[in-house]
């Protein structure tokens, strides 16, 4: 063989890259379109590559012609693959709609004209090393056209590739801007058809242009690749398979054969094959995977972590596998949920001067930046704030989920920079930021949950310091009443107690509802019974209402105040005090109907310390009058479109009341009409109502 065969050789070398960058883009899902064009960009090189691969090794005229005309054919296909995938690449606020339409119809059109005419390819000639086309009068304007049609997409992406801010895809628009054009530069070798020259080019930037799109598949993602497709290699490793195998077995059976017999050993055949890739498969199912040690490593966290009680044990966890994945001790921060403040793995607060500036947190955060290292590009007021977080480390790995920064990886210099390191870095912040993330929640629901208890528990308390909902008969007077809070626990609150011959009864509300007006009312609760069992047959309503305002202003601490309707019934006499709450009603029946009146008083509410505010008032009541007492929640009950039940249909509603209405049946009917109207509809507050009849 010659020394110019031996340099036909080389340009293998592109070919086989060019298989090697095929291979890979068919097995992987990723974007699809960009998949799509990518490989009707190298799919139609093929044809070129090996034109001047196999070039050198022709021997009949005829064969080089055919083999140069296909090739030429497939270069407007090469121009239209290359043109969209990039046009795809762009960002999605360009749209080239009309321009890859206009690329495809035209790169077909010329594709056409060079296959089925000699006015491109006119015959071939040997130049140089191997044969080469001869040009056809019109190849000068197909080689201006292809041109046109390859580079249309190159002005476009160069703009966004200079102007676009730092990021990921900038690279990616870099790195395959170069390997296009450096494939696109292997249309130089056309000036051997006109002879200039007779060393080719086109092979070394061919095997460049792959080399470094395939790098850009592999390294820089290029197609966002989401899994390997593994059908594509699987189907052609079945057939290449089941093809040997029948082959072997053909030789095994020998002649003579039918027809018919040899289809029915290739049906065994393939059988066989597919049976056997089942049992393999099968074998393989249950089995643990070749975990490397840096994967090891990460197993060995996620088996740990997510049972370990605090944030503190995580970060410790994760610095004991992050160092021996490193080889050096990685310092391992944690952000605070509470402020801006952040602690080292021990658990000890990091002082202002090394913590994590806020602005430029949130500027990481905002533009996604997981590893931050000196050649991170940040805006100048932000630089002062890199220097120091990267003071002193090859990287810092931030552990971002959700949106929210969790903490950090801090590398030190004496690791040297690796994509697997890298790699294992970004996964173990990821499986870090995990952890925290469902320890915060476990925290937090643990929390939510004890105060849930808690207000049940409340509730349940307050529930056994308000009298049954039973009727309830002291002497003469029978009383029943309901209760109904906003939320589980709430401030209103109602008691009747015996004073000998007397009774007592009130009915308060305290501001607010929930746990701290629960407790306001069994301090309440409590003092009641207190004073009613000490003072007895002496309580004077007067009196009784100074020593609740007291317990009130102490119970809430000044910060709640209660209003409370307070009566002493002595038969048909009442004695009694209104400090600031809704007038009760007393309603009897006459001859012509219900007569309705308000038990008017004036006071300020109890806690407020405004102690002798408050006047006695005394009313005589016909016997059988009923007293219906409640809370502002009862009229203040809304429709769902927030129209309140109001004063003036409870008191139609009372004057209606029939006749021999007890405390019971007006208690449902009054309910049952406040239900109506709600519809429904939350409550806004908390709903007392205690009606008694009198006499």
């Amino acid at each position: 063989m010659t020394w110019s065969r031996w340099i036909g050789l080389i340009p293998l070398l592109g070919l086989g890259s060019l298989v090697i960058l095929i291979a890979y883009a068919s097995v992987l899902r990723g974007e699809p379109r960009l998949r799509r064009w990518l490989l009707v960009h190298f799919v139609a090189l093929l044809p070129v590559s090996f034109a001047l691969a196999v070039a050198s090794f022709i021997v009949d005229v005829r064969v080089a012609e055919d083999v140069y005309r296909a090739a030429v054919a497939m270069v407007p296909i090469v121009g239209i693959g290359g043109n969209r995938y990039q046009l795809a690449l762009m960002p999605a606020r360009y749209s080239f709609l009309w321009r890859g339409r206009f690329v495809v119809i035209g790169g077909v059109s010329l594709a056409v004209w060079a296959l089925m005419t000699d006015q491109i390819v006119a015959g071939a000639q040997w130049v140089g090393s191997g044969w080469f086309f001869t040009p056809g009068p019109y190849a000068i304007h197909f080689l201006v056209a292809v041109i046109a049609v390859t580079t249309l997409g190159f002005f476009p992406m160069l703009r966004e590739a200079l102007a676009a801010e730092p990021s990921p895809l900038r690279q990616q628009l870099r790195r395959t801007l170069v390997a296009n054009v450096i494939t696109t530069a292997a249309l130089a070798d056309a000036r051997l058809a006109y002879g200039y020259g007779e060393f080719r080019v086109s092979w070394i930037l061919l095997a460049v242009g792959s080399a470094l799109s395939l790098r850009a598949l592999m390294v820089d993602d290029l197609l966002r690749a989401r899994a390997v497709d593994t059908r594509v290699p699987r189907t052609i490793s079945m057939w290449v398979a089941t093809t040997l195998f029948g082959w072997m077995v053909l030789r095994l059976i020998g002649q003579p054969r039918r027809i018919w017999g040899d289809a029915l050993a290739l049906v065994g055949a393939y059988c066989a094959i597919r049976t056997l890739l089942a049992v393999i498969a099968l074998m393989q199912r249950g089995a643990a995977g070749n975990l490397g040690p840096l994967a090891r490593l990460l197993q060995h966290f996620t088996d740990r972590a997510f049972a370990l009680p605090s944030a503190t044990a995580i970060a410790g966890l994760a610095q004991e596998v992050a160092s021996l994945g490193f080889g050096a001790t990685i310092d391992v921060w944690i952000a605070s949920r509470h402020d801006w403040g952040w602690s080292n793995q021990a658990g000890e607060r990091l002082g202002d001067a090394q913590a994590v500036d806020p602005m430029f947190a949130n500027w990481l955060v905002e533009h996604e930046h997981v590893i931050v290292d000196a050649s991170t590009e940040v805006p100048a007021d932000l630089r002062a704030a890199q220097a120091r977080l990267i003071a002193g480390t090859r990287a810092v790995v931030l552990m971002v989920r959700g949106g929210t920064l969790y903490g950090l990886l801090r590398i030190p210099k004496v690791v040297k920079r690796s994509e697997a390191l890298l790699t294992f870095a970004t996964q173990l912040a990821n499986h870090v930021g995990d952890a925290l993330l469902f320890h915060y929640l476990q925290r937090d629901v643990a929390q939510q949950v004890a105060l849930a208890r808690d207000v049940e528990l409340t509730a349940t308390i307050q529930a056994s310091l308000l009298p049954p909902p039973t009727l309830q008969h002291f002497g003469a007077l029978q009383t029943c009443g309901v209760w109904q809070p906003a939320s589980a626990c709430g401030g209103d609150f109602w008691t009747v107690k015996p004073l000998g011959d007397r009774t007592l009864l009130v009915v308060g509300d305290v501001s607010g509802h929930g746990i701290a007006p629960a407790m306001v009312t069994a301090a309440v609760a409590g003092a009641c019974a207190a004073m009613a069992a000490v003072h007895g047959p002496q309580l004077q309503v007067g009196a009784f209402v100074a020593e609740l305002d007291t317990v009130v202003r102490r119970a809430g601490g000044g910060q709640l105040h209660m209003t409370c309707f307070a009566a002493v019934i002595d038969g048909t006499e009442l004695e009694y005090v209104n400090a600031g709450h809704t007038a009760p009603y007393v309603t009897t029946t006459l001859a012509t109907g219900r007569d309705l009146a308000a038990l008017v008083g004036r006071g300020n509410p109890l806690g407020l310390g405004t102690a002798g505010s408050w006047k006695v008032q005394r009313r005589t009541v016909a016997p059988g009058a009923l007293l219906v007492a409640f809370t502002d929640g009862l009229t203040d009950a809304q429709t769902a479109t927030g129209e309140s039940y109001g004063d003036r249909r409870l008191q139609r509603l009372l004057r209606a009341l029939p006749s021999e209405a007890g405390p019971t049946e007006a208690l449902r009917i009054v309910r049952a009409a406040i239900d109506t109207h709600r519809a429904g509809a939350p409550l806004p507050d908390d709903q007392m109502l205690v009606i008694a009849r009198i006499g």
